[in-house]
């Protein structure tokens, strides 16, 4: 097993904090994990918060697509700068696919984007299905706009603009783009799907589905949902769905123009009967995040709610469903535990959750081979 801990070595670690090597001085800004890489944004502004003149990108781990951006394929158990990349980054994120091959996007001050690593499927973004690429490129159809925030799910990227409009690349077999196809893209392309007059105001990708927040509280959810992911009671056809699907309770949130027609659900043969859970006030929410066949939310007082398929401990909750995937938790509902969560990152494999008084916490990890 590769370690991805960046501490300079290649001994599986998970069980103590190590800190990363190889990383400069300053303030850690933004931090993303994939499945067997990770990236880091150290903070260069001025003191007085201007711009970002010397914010830079930083990445460890697995390398074989070149997803840590240094300009080779080798792997690496420190932090190296990823190259040719300007130095105002914002923000990075690191997305996942087969066995760790995975690819990185980096959002720059002004609101561009840049990617590199594993392209298949044009997971990359720049046009291209090329399976390597060490040095960052730019993601296009994305010119005209401005992107304020990213998100990577499995071969797939969505961007949010500030616009409030949502882009999507890459893998779309089961609708997870929201462009109402089941076609791959290799170049940015608008999601279709979101009803006129919502304010999306922050936007997840999972495994095989995505899921958004708007401004009044509502949370919605398409592509895969047939492991309780959408958190609204059921589950949807095995084969992804470009329709919306609102989280139980949130349907209301729909402006009266944009009312859509019923959307089919499966008959609930053999599916198993929903976990109860207490319904929250739709102002409680914060932002939602997908995972695979998981969704999960932070709500205004800290508290981690979560929907979908649990086997290996994925949804956080201390049980383990099992693998016959016969006890999807269809409802929101709530963690036992953890509370003041202010931020919370996960991929396909593991959660991690930082408090506001500055405590971390995993989630969930999820043991994987490699």
């Amino acid at each position: 097993m590769l370690a991805i801990q960046g501490d300079g070595t290649t001994t599986d670690a998970w069980t103590t904090p190590v800190s990363v090597v190889g990383l400069p001085e300053g303030n850690v800004t933004s931090i993303s994990v994939g499945d067997l890489h990770a990236c880091a944004v150290i903070d260069g502004r001025s003191a007085n918060g201007g711009s970002y003149a010397n914010s830079t990108a930083w990445c460890w781990g697995y390398n074989a697509n070149g997803q840590l951006g240094d300009g080779t394929t080798t792997d690496r158990s420190v932090a190296v700068k990823v190259k040719n990349l300007a130095p105002n980054v914002t923000s990075v994120y690191a997305g996942s696919g087969l066995d760790g091959a995975g690819f990185t996007c980096a959002l720059l001050a002004g609101g561009s984007v840049k990617s590199w690593g594993n392209g298949a499927y044009g997971s990359r973004g720049d046009g291209s299905s090329v399976e390597a690429q060490s040095t960052p490129v730019s993601v296009q159809g994305l010119e005209n706009v401005v992107v304020t925030q990213l998100s990577l799910g499995y071969y797939f990227a969505l961007a949010l603009t500030s616009d409030g409009e949502v882009y999507g690349w890459g893998k779309n077999d089961f609708y997870q783009l929201g462009d109402g196809t089941s076609t791959d893209r290799a170049t940015a392309v608008e999601a279709s799907n979101i009803p006129d007059g919502y304010t999306v105001t922050s936007v997840s990708a999972g495994y095989r589905h995505a899921s958004f927040r708007e401004a009044d509280g509502g949370l919605a959810s398409w592509g895969e949902g047939s492991y309780g992911e959408f958190g609204n009671g059921a589950s949807t056809s095995s084969g992804g769905s470009a329709d919306l699907y609102f989280a139980a309770g949130y349907e209301d949130t729909l402006p009266p123009s944009a009312v859509p027609t019923a959307v089919p659900i499966p008959a609930p043969t053999a599916l198993p009967t929903p976990v109860p859970t207490t319904n929250m006030s739709r102002s409680t929410f914060g932002t939602s995040y997908a995972g695979a066949y998981t969704a999960h939310v932070v709500d205004d007082d800290g508290g981690i709610w979560y929907a979908g398929y649990c086997y290996q401990g994925r949804c956080g909750d201390g049980q383990e469903n099992s693998d016959s995937a016969t006890n999807p938790v269809y409802d929101l509902t709530r963690i036992a535990g953890i509370n003041n969560v202010a931020k919370l990152d996960q991929n396909t494999g593991t959660g991690i959750a930082l408090t506001g008084g500055g405590a971390v916490w995993y989630v969930f990890i999820v043991q994987r081979r490699c």
